[in-house]
Formats: C-alpha cells, structure tokens, sequence
C-alpha cells in the first residue's frame, strides 16, 4: 500500500510540475501587455476620458448591507472630493458626508442627536477623488508599474501599482480578459490598531449612458467584508446635486 501511494504522489508532483510549467508560460503570454497599455484599454473599456470628463456629478441609488443592517441608500459624488451616503432604515436616516475639506456622520442608530465632525484621521478614511485616478494619471504625477499576474477569486487578473505623486500606492488587479479593475487594495494608517490593509471589489459592471460603471462595490477591512453597495439606478450630471448637499448642516444653516 506505501508503494502505491509513493508511486501516486510521484505521479502528483510530477503533474503539478507540468501545471506549474504551463502556468508560468500562460502567465507570460498574458504580462505581455505594459502596464501603460492595461491602463488604456481599461479607459477605453469604461468609455473613454472624453465622456468621463464631462461628468459632474454621479448618484447611486440602492442598497447597502453592512454586517446583519439592509439599509436603501442614496450616494452622491461630486468633483472635486466630495461624497456623502444617506442610508434609511426603520425610519431613521444614517449619513456620512465630506466635502473634500472636512467631514461629517450623524448616526442615529447609536443615538446621535446631531450630526458630529469627524477627526482628521477618520477624514483621510473618507476622503475620495471624484476622477478616476488612471485619467491624466502622468499629468497628476503619478506612476503605474505591472507586477504580474494574480489570482483574485478565481479570475487571472494583471497587478497594477498606481503610484500617486504624494506616494500614496493603490494595487489594481485587472481582469485579464476584459480588462477592468475587480479590486483595488490599498493600506490606511489608523491610529489604532496601525497600518490596515483594506481591499475594495467592484463586480456587476454596466453601461450608463456613454460610460461604463460597477453596480456592486465591496469594502473588505483586513478581509473582514465590512460595507457592500448595490446599485440599482445609477444617475448622471443631476442638477439638483449641488456643493450645499454636502455641507455640514450647521454651516448650511448659516448660509440660509
């Protein structure tokens, strides 16, 4: 019985020698692409940079699921950092906005009141930029090397490192076939427990208007899947998505 199955693991290591063999050779024909090249046929993918570059503004309108909470949300964008998601639940209204200078949360699900600050760490956790980062990438300063080629949920994706001009590296991992992102992984700084790795999925990808845009997005903390958005309309240039909707209310009042 020993010899048979010293015989069948010979048989297995010699077969996956071969596997690994045909793996490396598949993988090198697929890295044959620059990482300039992944970049531009991705743009090109999702529409091009013309019509992305027309955008004002893009509203999100669905779902999102974090940890046993269903929430019907809505969730803004506007150049040049601003955002803000309103999430309804059992009659009350969770937000968590920034404006690109400042940001804000009211929670009443923990018995808020009224709408808090958020300290300048939490403020580098919300901090999004509306434009695509890989558009006018080098003439933002930023650099973008190929890595290889990754296994991401059983898609062969290409690793990209986008490099931005503050030093600040996101990892992109491109679907070798259709060549959009399926995840970006980047690590933030927090000040406690430290440095965390935190990994975005973008899946359900789809055309709106002249353009093409994931429908689901996933938030994954040091692997632990902490938010999931699902879009089910997603809404262009809406006049009525100005700078006052992302206003911390006191300053708004003010104005008013």
């Amino acid at each position: 019985m020993m010899r048979i199955w010293s015989v069948l693991f010979f048989f297995m290591l010699s077969e996956l020698h071969v596997l690994s063999q045909d793996l490396a050779v598949e993988n090198k024909k697929k890295s044959d692409l620059t990482a300039e090249e992944i970049v531009a046929r991705y743009l090109e993918n999702i529409g091009g940079e013309d019509h992305w570059l027309k955008i004002q503004s893009i509203t999100f309108v669905g779902s999102i699921q974090q940890g046993e909470m269903n929430f019907v949300a809505t969730i803004y964008y506007m150049p040049p950092h601003r955002n803000k998601i309103v999430a309804d639940a059992m009659g009350k209204s969770f937000i968590d906005c920034t404006d690109g200078d400042q940001a804000w949360f009211f929670n009443p699900f923990m018995g808020m009141e009224k709408p808090q600050r958020k300290s300048r760490q939490q403020m580098k956790m919300a901090y999004n930029e509306f434009e695509n980062p890989f558009i006018r990438y080098k003439e933002k300063g930023s650099k973008v090397e190929l890595l290889g080629v990754q296994e991401v949920r059983g898609t062969l994706t290409y690793e990209v490192r986008l490099e931005e001009a503050d030093g600040q590296e996101y990892f992109y991992f491109f679907d070798t076939e259709y060549l959009v992102p399926i995840m970006m992984k980047t690590f933030v700084d927090l000040e406690e427990p430290g440095e965390q790795s935190m990994e975005t999925y973008f899946s359900d990808y789809e055309e709106v208007g002249a353009v093409v845009i994931p429908h689901t997005i996933e938030h994954r903390l040091n692997d632990l899947t902490f938010m999931q958005m699902t879009a089910d309309t997603i809404i262009l240039n809406d006049p009525a998505v100005t700078a006052e909707l992302f206003a911390f209310p006191e300053e708004k009042a003010k104005k008013e």
